[in-house]
């Protein structure tokens, strides 16, 4: 997750999109971790952190159930 772009300027279904697309491509088979690359900034709406957050909860259970686009 691009901390600077998506979580920084990126609208909410935009953040919920790269969730999507990395767990869709790096979850399946486990060991996966989701995590804003390299640093959440000071300047970061706490607001899309916590989109990422939820989202995440909502789409990572295993079996992964989240369907290509």
């Amino acid at each position: 997750m691009n901390a600077a772009i998506t979580l920084g300027r990126g609208s909410s279904e935009e953040i919920k999109g790269a969730v999507d697309t990395a767990i869709r491509i790096l979850g399946p088979g486990g060991g996966f971790v989701l995590y804003p690359v390299d640093q959440i900034y000071s300047d970061t709406p706490w607001r899309n952190v916590q989109i990422m957050i939820n989202r995440w909860r909502k789409v990572s259970q295993y079996p992964l159930s989240i369907q290509q686009r």
